[in-house]
């Protein structure tokens, strides 16, 4: 389990890395399917599109975004499955 940065486990990571976009949304959401309400899933990824693509994506499905830890290669974002 991997610290979301705002003191949390996250209770699965998936990791996206070498993904290009769709490719990372797709398995996060077939990911999120297994996960039950209440947890949080990391996703790591290298993709840029994805700084814009999974916040939207958090924002139409109602899943929350709890943090984004983003350096200059990699990115990690946090998401709460809805409940």
């Amino acid at each position: 389990m991997t610290d979301s940065g705002m003191g949390t486990q996250a209770s699965a990571t998936l990791d996206c890395r070498g993904m290009l976009c769709p490719e990372p949304m797709i398995e996060m959401f077939k990911k999120m399917k297994t996960m039950g309400a209440g947890e949080l899933l990391e996703v790591v990824a290298d993709d840029a599109l994805a700084r814009k693509n999974i916040p939207e994506w958090c924002k139409k499905t109602g899943n929350v975004l709890v943090n984004t830890l983003d350096s200059d290669k990699l990115i990690k974002f946090y998401i709460k499955k809805r409940g």
